[in-house]
């Protein structure tokens, strides 16, 4: 893959305004475990095309990598203010808030993803992931 970062490095000194090639390193550098490279790269995608949803989204699951959850929600409350039916962020976004142990949040976002993706290839793993936090919700309200 260092290849890879080679030729969009290239690209990008050809031409430092053209997204993809920011947006492709950032993805490969993620891959490659360089988060805070994949987060810079990603920064500058947003910088040149603010609406780019897929850089915000991906920003994001960098972010929650790396352990910056609030950061990682606020990439993904990004996205939903920008595209209020972008299922991958809503699922994103519950994923980090699982995470931060808002199980409430999570459950919410997921049922949210699940309107709007009834068939989303996790909706199983899904309905799960909230039944079992919803019982863990019920015994923690029940312990206070």
């Amino acid at each position: 893959m260092d290849g890879a970062i080679e030729d969009y490095t290239k690209a990008i000194e050809l031409d430092p305004k053209y997204v993809n090639s920011w947006y492709n390193r950032g993805n490969t550098k993620k891959d490659m475990g360089d988060l805070t490279g994949a987060i810079e790269d990603l920064t500058r995608v947003i910088e040149l095309d603010p609406k780019d949803l897929d850089a915000w989204n991906n920003r994001g699951l960098a972010k929650k990598e790396k352990g910056d959850l609030d950061g990682a929600i606020e990439d993904y409350n990004r996205v939903i203010k920008i595209d209020s039916e972008n299922a991958r962020a809503w699922l994103n976004r519950g994923i980090a808030r699982q995470a931060k142990g808002n199980l409430s949040g999570a459950i919410a976002d997921w049922e949210r993803v699940l309107k709007l993706s009834p068939n989303h290839p996790q909706a199983s793993v899904i309905r799960a992931s909230i039944k079992k936090m919803g019982a863990q919700l019920d015994t923690q309200e029940k312990k206070k």
